[in-house]
């Protein structure tokens, strides 16, 4: 096998490797919702910046 021959077929594996490897992430973040059972525990409160700045400054003067 030629040298150039060879470093276009490594060069093609790793970059699917790559895509593969970054793809499996994503398509589980794409699924995630479609599994979940109960909405209502999946649900996130969340908080003004105003309240988070408020209990910063209450442990700051702590």
């Amino acid at each position: 096998m030629q040298r150039r021959r060879f470093f276009k077929w490594a060069s093609l594996i790793l970059g699917g490797l790559y895509v593969l490897f970054a793809a499996v992430p994503g398509i589980g973040l794409l699924i995630e919702p479609l599994r979940r059972r109960n909405k209502r525990a999946a649900s996130r409160r969340l908080l003004k910046l105003a309240h988070i700045a408020h209990h910063f400054r209450e442990e700051s003067d702590s």
